[in-house]
């Protein structure tokens, strides 16, 4: 249930816990992370954004075409640490 609400997966925690250590090492990155994950989230869920989105698919479904933009939402980019190297 953890895994669903925002909770860290059971399988997952000991690379939960890298990269909460990473970051806690790396305050300089936090500034442009913040950065990063505001310019997401207003590209990606932006309410007249979804809206339009929602209409073109509404007017793709009424009119018989192949619903373009229906696909999965963004995932977000770079995880929790983007600039480092995975080894």
């Amino acid at each position: 249930m953890a895994s669903r609400c925002g909770g860290v997966r059971a399988d997952r925690w000991a690379a939960e816990l890298d990269s909460l250590r990473y970051l806690i090492d790396n305050p300089q990155l936090w500034p442009e992370m913040g950065r990063a994950g505001r310019a997401f989230v207003e590209e990606n869920f932006d309410m007249r954004k979804l809206n339009e989105r929602l209409v073109r698919i509404y007017e793709d479904v009424i009119a018989g075409r192949p619903v373009a933009g229906a696909e999965a939402p963004p995932t977000s980019p770079g995880g929790p640490h983007p600039q480092r190297e995975e080894t």
